[in-house]
């Protein structure tokens, strides 16, 4: 990168104003640097998504899942996938659900 005004930040004309880079292109970087800079973007963009680790206990022929102050369970057979599923149905309500459900399939929302 390279800067169009002085290390103080002073432009060309003497007045104080605020950096501008120039990006280019570094065409011969090392494959060790790359691959650095790869597991480096990867690493970062991990912990950047991440929640807290999930709160689940199976338990007889029950799931149960914690989130926030609040305790859910289903049967044990269930998936992650219709949990989550039936957590937003209930977070919008059943009005909701019904309206959804009424809904042309063409015309619905991703979210069922």
């Amino acid at each position: 990168m390279q800067s169009d005004s002085g290390a103080d930040g002073t432009a060309s004309d003497g007045h104080l104003s605020p950096q501008r880079w120039t990006l280019r292109e570094l065409s011969e970087v090392p494959p060790e640097v790359r691959a650095h800079m790869e597991r480096t973007r990867r690493e970062i963009a991990a912990r950047s998504f991440s929640g807290p680790d999930p709160i689940k206990l199976d338990f007889q022929d029950f799931t149960f899942r914690v989130i926030g102050n609040r305790l859910y369970w289903r049967d044990r057979h269930s998936t992650y996938v219709d949990f989550l599923l039936d957590l937003i149905q209930f977070a919008f309500g059943p009005k909701w659900h019904k309206e959804r459900v009424e809904t042309a399939e063409a015309q619905r929302h991703l979210v069922p």
